[in-house]
């Protein structure tokens, strides 16, 4: 198994173990410094990606980027295209710790 696979794995693991923020709710608890890495899709945009960079490195919370595309983080979420997501958080520090390993 390959560690983009193992990654992807991991991430599944915690979205059903609904340690998995996005949208509004991953920046309110980046401030409440309640994530423990945020993943951002290889092709989310350049604005969006700078202020979520920015708001990240001024908490001190670890970025994985260019590791995962919207439409894999969309089907591991199971979205629809109407409704995509380009950013997640990981609350639990042990899948957090795991899905850095697979970077």
């Amino acid at each position: 198994m390959t560690n983009k696979e193992k990654l992807l794995n991991a991430i599944g693991l915690a979205i059903r173990a609904n340690q998995v923020v996005y949208g509004q709710r991953l920046l309110e608890k980046i401030t409440k410094d309640q994530v423990y890495v945020v993943i951002i899709a290889d092709d989310m945009g350049t604005t969006q990606k700078k202020k979520l960079l920015n708001k990240a490195s001024f908490y001190k919370i670890e970025v994985l980027d260019e590791l995962i595309s919207k439409p894999e983080l969309n089907k591991l979420l199971n979205k629809d295209k109407e409704f995509e997501i380009s950013a997640i958080g990981i609350t639990d520090k042990n899948l957090a710790n795991l899905i850095k390993s697979y970077e």
